[in-house]
């Protein structure tokens, strides 16, 4: 299942299109992206992408 571009109501403003977009981006060059979140190191976004697109 495909998620759409949310809508947050965090106070910063944002519409949650930035992952939304990052994730379309990065499944278009058949890669991966990770997040990893903690309370003492903050949040880690890992991307990767291949150096060639599969044939």
């Amino acid at each position: 299942m495909t998620r759409g571009p949310s809508v947050t109501g965090k106070p910063q403003g944002g519409i949650g299109l930035g992952l939304f977009i990052a994730k379309q981006v990065v499944r278009a060059h058949e890669g991966t992206i990770q997040v990893r979140s903690s309370r003492e190191n903050g949040t880690t976004f890992t991307v990767r992408l291949p150096r060639r697109a599969s044939s």
